[in-house]
Order: C-alpha cells, then structure tokens, then sequence
C-alpha cells in the first residue's frame, strides 16, 4: 500500500519538470479599456517572452522603452489571452512590478 507521503513525493517528482518547463508567471492587468475591473491572472510565460515572474504590462513597457497606453493595451490583451487562471486585482502586486511607485493621477 502506497502512503500518503508516498503519493506526495510522487506527485512533486511529476510535477516538478512540467512546472520548468512552462515556465509560470504572475501578471497583473491594471483596470483599463474594456477591462474595468482589472485582473490578476497564472500563465505560461516561455523563455522568449521577456515576461518577468511577476509582471504588468506597464512594467513590460517600461523595460521595452515604449511607455504609453497603447503599448499597454496591447501587452495587456496578450497576458490575458496567455491566461490559465484570473484573480481579482491586487494593486499591491501591481506596484511591486513598477520600477517607481505609482501615483494615481488626479
């Protein structure tokens, strides 16, 4: 009979190459455009991407050199369809991917 510590250990050697290899990230998309609420979602960044660990597609253009809104919007939409799963918002997540703290504009 296998044990618990068993199915365990056997679960993570399984995992373990499958979660190299694709390679997960965290990014998060503000509230903009057609998204009001904004979004925090999993998805498989693969080595070519320029995707950082934890992201956001301001932080993305930023490091691209070609801040703006429709750099923004465009690296936002990418993220999103890369999806494999969405949480709320989190601005404190958002914040720490910004190279400055962001200041709401007012």
């Amino acid at each position: 009979m296998i044990t618990l510590a068993r199915w365990a250990t056997l679960i993570i050697l399984l995992l373990a190459p499958v979660l190299w290899w694709a390679e997960p990230g965290l990014a998060v998309i503000p509230p903009m455009g057609a998204n009001k609420n904004g979004s925090t979602a999993i998805l498989i960044r693969g080595s070519d991407s320029g995707v950082h660990l934890l992201d956001s597609p301001r932080a993305y253009c930023e490091r691209l050199g070609t801040p703006g809104f429709y750099c923004e919007c465009i690296v936002a939409d990418r993220m999103a369809s890369a999806a494999l799963i969405g949480f709320p918002f989190s601005q404190s997540l958002h914040e720490a991917t910004l190279t400055e703290p962001y200041q709401n504009e007012t």
